[in-house]
């Protein structure tokens, strides 16, 4: 009878360190998924909020005056609702990605959903003294997706805007939508500002990436990839940054 008896001990301390810096690594993952997603979470209620304070002062002082503006009130108020309501939709989206809904995609107009996403930022954009140029292509098709499509371009446009902030001279963001091919669709957001530095164009779509430009842009490209599409951007430094988005059209749009 031969018999071998090995130590197995430096080998369980070393599978047990490697269990104890996985389960580390897990917990670090979920704490960084955390951060990016409170930052989303925070740059996206903030907004609603923020023009519903705007409104409700506006509205206030409408009403302080020697002869209140009614029609300038009922308009206000209609404003303040309509953020609400806005704030509300990012609340939903919120939990139905936390509850692991099954995603739902509808059939989207692009053009419906530029021209709301630019009336959601137009007060904040006249309040910086930002002119925007909407140039959709006329009869653009349809593409498959979510409302989140919609608060890509928000975020896209706020932070051109405040990349413009302070800057002198006219500051212009300038949106277009067009077709690529037979199968896809492109749209870019560009703005007139200082342009993105070379050195943070590498981390610019990282999820800790915080400067006041980059917020929210992790998010974004997430947001496109997962309907198919693609951002990326182009920059000179002093003739501002340019943002380009594709999109598959939906085969619905296709005649029978």
């Amino acid at each position: 009878m031969l018999v071998f008896v090995v130590d197995i001990t430096e080998r369980k301390q070393a599978q047990d360190a490697l269990l104890a810096a996985q389960a580390e690594l897990a917990h670090a993952a979920r704490v960084a998924t955390l951060g990016e997603l409170s930052a989303s979470i925070a740059h996206e209620v903030n907004q609603p909020l923020a023009a519903i304070v705007t409104s409700g002062e506006a509205g206030l002082r409408w009403l302080r005056r020697d002869v209140p503006d009614l029609k300038e009130v009922a308009t206000t108020i209609g404003h303040v609702v309509a953020q609400g309501r806005r704030a509300s939709e990012i609340v939903t989206r919120i939990r139905t990605f936390l509850k692991k809904a099954a995603p739902q995609q509808d059939l989207l107009q692009i053009g419906e959903v530029i021209e709301e996403a630019t009336a959601l930022v137009a007060r904040e954009l006249a309040k910086d003294d930002v002119a925007l140029i909407v140039e959709p292509q006329h009869g653009l098709p349809p593409v498959r997706g979510r409302i989140q499509l919609q608060q890509v371009l928000v975020n896209l446009l706020i932070n051109a805007s405040q990349a413009m902030s302070g800057r002198p001279g006219s500051r212009v963001i300038t949106l277009r939508a067009g077709t690529v091919d037979s199968e896809t669709l492109a749209i870019t957001v560009r703005d007139s500002g200082p342009g993105i530095p070379p050195d943070d164009m590498a981390r610019l779509f990282d999820p800790f990436f915080t400067t006041k430009d980059g917020m929210g842009l992790a998010i974004c490209r997430t947001t496109l990839e997962a309907h198919g599409g693609r951002l990326s951007v182009v920059s000179t430094p002093g003739s501002g940054a340019t943002f380009h988005l594709t999109l598959p059209y939906s085969q619905e749009h296709a005649s029978p």
